[in-house]
């Protein structure tokens, strides 16, 4: 579980299992880009790292999203993702880090197309679902830039797939942490 300093006023809350964030709701860091040009996004635009590929140096460029969550337990991670490279396993990939656990290598498959399919890769090439225990407070989680041209429009965590993965549930609220500890 992460902390918050006090001038971090605002962060989304969890409700009913889900959270719902557009990308563009952090500030550009590093090399993103905020682009339109791509149809079929979420939110007002998506952001597309535009910097060197970074296989081996995690933590380059690094978008933060703070959250609370109300309902403790087991969260999938589904990234709104799109890379167009003509090979699926190229310009397919960020960095991913959930409150103090390491960075990951988190990628999609599918391309050519806006995605939900969002997987981890572990140590030794294991590879999985991209699932997070959270705990109940304050948590976070950033992005770092790991390869060129990838796109991400929405993180969702959500305890049932099936409403995490609906393009029409609205962008979470946010609250003032002040709020939160009353």
């Amino acid at each position: 579980m992460s902390t918050l300093t006090h001038d971090e006023e605002f962060v989304f809350l969890e409700k009913d299992g889900l959270l719902a964030i557009e990308i563009e709701s952090a500030p550009l860091a590093g090399e993103w880009a905020f682009e339109t040009a791509l149809t079929g996004y979420t939110g007002k635009g998506y952001y597309t790292w535009k910097g060197p590929n970074l296989f081996t140096t995690p933590g380059q460029g690094i978008l933060t999203y703070k959250f609370y969550v109300t309902n403790p337990g087991e969260y999938k991670l589904f990234i709104y993702n799109r890379h167009d490279h003509p090979d699926r396993t190229e310009n397919n990939d960020a960095w991913i880090k959930v409150n103090n656990a390491k960075w990951l290598k988190t990628y999609s498959s599918e391309n050519c197309e806006w995605t939900w399919q969002t997987k981890y890769e572990f140590s030794h090439g294991n590879r999985g679902h991209a699932v997070n225990t959270l705990e109940e407070g304050l948590n976070v989680i950033q992005i770092s830039g790991r390869s060129t041209d990838f796109s991400i429009a929405r993180l969702v965590f959500c305890q049932d797939a099936d409403k995490g993965m609906d393009l029409s549930v609205e962008e979470s609220p946010r609250v003032k942490v002040s709020d939160l500890k009353k």
